[in-house]
């Protein structure tokens, strides 16, 4: 997520065998992520930067890339939340379950501010807070939840939800 929050590509990787045949392992991870995007897509696909890109506090995330010197690197953790928007909208993806509450220092509230969770039944509850908002995650089971990792939440009528 940290790439589509900075403008770039979600870009997926495959290597079939010489016979043509993708191994049992990427199958799973391609599945895995269809799934995901089935429930969070809308939070990707025709998406652009925001005011920040990201913001919270820092989650364990093992991300091996390439830095600019194109030396092999391992970044350890980064922050919770990663902003995308499109239209009116405001996407925060949470890469770890954020509990009882979820607290947003960026966005500005309006007494018309809305929040959803992608592909939960209805409109969440929040309060504004003296940076931001605080939104009331619902009680979930694991069965209960829309997906297994990094959920969006929909942020619409917020004051400025444009870039820079």
């Amino acid at each position: 997520m940290e790439t589509v929050a900075q403008g770039g590509n979600l870009h997926l990787d495959i290597s079939p065998r010489a016979d043509g045949t993708i191994p049992m392992l990427q199958q799973e991870r391609l599945v895995q992520m269809g799934d995901w995007l089935r429930t969070n897509g809308e939070a990707v696909y025709g998406t652009r930067p925001w005011i920040v890109p990201a913001e919270g506090p820092m989650v364990h995330s093992l991300n091996p890339h390439l830095d600019k010197d194109w030396k092999w690197t391992k970044t350890k953790q980064r922050p919770m939340v990663h902003y995308t928007r499109k239209g009116d909208a405001v996407y925060a993806i949470c890469l770890a379950w954020p509990g009882r509450s979820l607290r947003l220092e960026t966005p500005l509230t309006t007494p018309q501010t809305q929040v959803r969770m992608l592909d939960y039944p209805r409109p969440l509850s929040w309060q504004s807070a003296r940076k931001g908002l605080v939104i009331q995650v619902p009680e979930m089971t694991v069965s209960d939840l829309p997906c297994r990792h990094a959920w969006t939440f929909k942020l619409t009528r917020l004051k400025k939800t444009d870039g820079p």
